[in-house]
């Protein structure tokens, strides 16, 4: 019964990930590839290159 359950809300939280996705503009994916970006920069100075010391680029 619990496992039902929870593969229903599974499915549930995945079309509603995968639907928000589908509907998103080109604006508003650059928007979040440069948020993106700026977060890994932000984590690799914070760590000292310790996930990685990877050369970011502008495009």
């Amino acid at each position: 019964m619990w496992i039902v359950l929870f593969v229903v809300i599974a499915l549930g939280m995945y079309l509603i990930v995968v639907g928000e996705n589908m509907n998103k503009s080109d604006y508003e994916r650059k928007m979040e590839d440069e948020e993106q970006m700026r977060f890994f920069k932000e984590i690799n100075k914070i760590s000292g290159g310790k996930y990685g010391n990877y050369k970011f680029r502008k495009n």
